[in-house]
């Protein structure tokens, strides 16, 4: 990028942070090693993401190139695929499903009721000698009921069963980080966090809404949460 990268906003006090600039470019730069990079890239079938051109080629190009940079800076990869685009990524370590009873959209075999989540490196649990966890979760999680400006937004509390069954503890990543919900995430479950965004729109639409959970503080205090 040709110079020093700065944060387009951060908070120290909790350890939140959003780079303003394209992924592949800032994830090299930076000087640490997080523990789960927990992401949803685009998923090639036209959003209109403003800066980002949402075809099936160039979302293949794209995760082609991002998974082994994320892997390289992380400790384990959990990415949101979707199913029609999950064929492009890199072989995975394993699977996880997260399934919808009444189905979201339609495919070529009808109703889409299940999600696939590609995982990249160990099971934190067993690592740690935690004992096993589910690899599916069954739940239709309520979306926010803003979008904060963004075509479409994760549900914030699928992020957090994500992002707590991808790790343990230690600092989260999300190079491609839209409307801010696995920053959210990271912040109610007590972790630092960094975020990437390649639209600058995007980058002050999250920073606004962090801001605002800031402002209201957690809703449960995070060691009440960490794994027996």
């Amino acid at each position: 990028m040709g110079h020093a990268l700065q944060p387009y906003w951060e908070n120290v006090e909790h350890g939140l942070t959003i780079y303003h600039g394209d992924a592949l470019e800032v994830m090299p730069q930076l000087d640490e090693t997080f523990d789960l990079c927990l992401t949803d890239p685009p998923y090639g079938v036209g959003f209109d993401y403003q800066i980002f051109d949402d075809t099936k080629d160039n979302v293949r190009e794209l995760v082609t190139r991002f998974v082994p940079i994320a892997q390289a800076i992380s400790n384990r990869v959990m990415v949101t695929t979707g199913q029609s685009n999950m064929f492009s990524y890199p072989q995975p370590t394993w699977v996880l499903c997260w399934t919808v009873p009444s189905g979201t959209g339609i495919g070529p075999w009808g109703f889409n009721c299940w999600h696939p989540i590609f995982c990249y490196g160990n099971d934190p649990y067993q690592t740690l000698g935690l004992g096993g966890r589910p690899d599916a979760i069954c739940q239709q999680f309520l979306r926010d009921k803003e979008d904060y400006g963004h075509p479409c937004p994760k549900p914030l509390g699928l992020m957090m069963w994500l992002l707590n069954r991808g790790s343990v503890e230690g600092s989260i990543l999300d190079p491609f980080a839209g409307s801010g919900t696995t920053l959210v995430a990271a912040f109610r479950h007590g972790r630092e966090a960094a975020g990437i965004e390649l639209n600058e729109a995007y980058c002050e639409s999250m920073a606004k809404r962090l801001e605002k959970e800031l402002a209201q503080g957690r809703l449960f205090c995070p060691d009440e949460k960490k794994p027996k």
